[in-house]
Parts: C-alpha cells; structure tokens; sequence
C-alpha cells in the first residue's frame, strides 16, 4: 500500500499516480505491514511465471477514465464499457461541451490486444500524455507545462527563417550576437490561434522551466510551478524531465498510445487518470 503525499489516499503499491488527485507516486514507499509481508519477503505458494503477464490475452478489460477537477471536487468515472469510446466537445460518446480547446471528435480510447489505447483523431490542439521519468524529446515534439504549449525546433531552420524576415514569433536570444552555432533548439510557444509567439534559442545547459524562477518564467501562469520542468541536453540528445509539479509535464502523442495504471491523458483542457480492474 502506499499513502499519497499530497491527499493521504491509500493506493495499491503497483500505482504509479494517486487514485483520488493524481500527484505521483514514483517515490513512495511501500508500506511492507499493510500486507503482512516482511520488507523483501517472497509471497508463499505464487507461481512468479504466471504473474508476468498483466492479464491473459483477449481477456477483456475492465477501465474507467477519472477525470482530475479541483481538489475539492469529485464526480463519478466514466467506465469505458464500449470497445471504443470517442471523446470531443460536440460529437462522441464523453462530450465536454464547455471546452473550447477540445475538438469533435478529439481523441478515441479502444481496447485492442488486451490492452487500452489511446488516440488523437486529427484534433486542433492534439491529445498528450504525463511523462514520469527522463522522457526523449525530438524536434517537432511538443510539452504542456501549465497552460503552455511549448514546441522543441530546429534553431538553424529558425535561424534562416528570422534572417530572411519571415518568422511568425518573436525572436529571444540569451545573450546579442551570440553565435548561431552554440544553440542546440529552439523552444517555440504555442498560441491559442495556431501562431508562434516567443521562441527561446537554448544552449547545451539545463534549462529549467517555472513560475516564479527558473531560465524561462511563466509568470502569469498559476498552473505552473516554481520549479516545474527542466530540458536537458545529454550526449546530443534531448530529454524532458518533470520536477515533481503540481499539475505535471504532458507530451504530444502522434501516434497509438497504450495506456498503464495511473496514466494521465490531456484532451483540450481535461486531464483523465486511466485505472483499470
């Protein structure tokens, strides 16, 4: 069992993210007396070759999508009984028609393979998903932190863009006339009307995303934290890296995603935590 930090939830020890608030769970330890088991102890008369397998195949699923409110607030979960659900603002089977962000249909969830997916169906915002640990980002990625939408470039493509006077966003260097060759991206914000707004050309250091402090502030963003994400650059690669906020780092999803216990899934601006029986 594990308590949740955040709201004192009991939570099975498998659980990656709360059940009740969502906060994660990554470093919460196991408490070993709430099943009788001493710290280490093999289980008694469990076959381990059997347990490898989450469930037998074409076992069907039982999961529910929770949808994460206010803290204060709690409403019923929305069992996924169909073999396919569809969710958007106007059409589908969940409709959340007050969310302006969210298309009709946005994204789908479907159980293939005894497992559950999800799907962006070609929204305008594109449908995303909690990181947990260190995740890989490429150019063309894009992250939420808060309400911000944050896409990684290329700065040489934007470099030429802005020397040639068409660029859609303003340009903000670290330091003027730095040399074009000691960048390594480019991170463009999003805005609501599909333009680009700041752009920040990053160096190989770590660049910390926050409210309050950091390399890149979001001041007027209240869903941000202080200390909220953080951008690496390690052995020519780029990584994202969540640092424990409030609200999580989610990524763009381009393509099928299966879905574990505890994920959360961002469409428009509705978070839904999957669990399944």
């Amino acid at each position: 069992m594990k308590i949740c930090p955040q709201c004192k939830a009991d939570n099975d020890a498998g659980y990656r993210y709360c059940r009740d608030c969502g906060h994660a769970l990554a470093d919460v330890p196991v408490n070993p007396s709430d099943s009788g088991m001493e710290l280490g102890a093999e289980p008694s008369g469990v076959d381990t070759r059997q347990t490898l397998a989450y469930r037998r195949e074409g076992t069907p699923l039982k999961a529910w999508l929770h949808r994460i409110t206010s803290a204060k607030e709690r409403e019923e979960p929305y069992e996924l009984k169909a073999t396919m659900t569809k969710v958007g603002r106007e059409t589908g089977d969940l409709l959340l028609p007050a969310d302006v962000f969210l298309s009709s249909p946005h994204a789908k969830f479907y159980f293939d393979k005894s497992l559950l997916w999800v799907e962006d169906m070609g929204s305008a915002n594109g449908s995303f998903v909690r990181i947990g640990d260190r995740t890989p980002l490429a150019f063309g990625d894009t992250v939420v932190v808060g309400h911000q939408a944050l896409r990684l470039d290329d700065p040489d493509e934007v470099l030429e863009s802005a020397s040639t006077g068409t660029t859609d966003g303003e340009l903000q260097t670290a330091a003027y006339g730095r040399p074009a060759a000691d960048y390594v991206a480019c991170l463009s914000a999003l805005l609501a009307d599909g333009t680009v707004g700041s752009r920040y050309l990053l160096d190989s250091r770590d660049w910390v995303l926050g409210r309050e402090r950091g390399d890149i502030v979001f001041a007027r963003d209240d869903y941000v934290s202080n200390d909220h994400a953080v951008i690496r650059y390690v052995a020519g690669r780029h990584e994202v890296e969540d640092l424990g906020s409030e609200n999580g780092t989610f990524m763009r999803v381009d393509a099928p995603r299966a879905l574990r216990e505890g994920d959360a899934v961002m469409l428009g601006r509705q978070v839904f935590v999957v669990r399944f029986e």
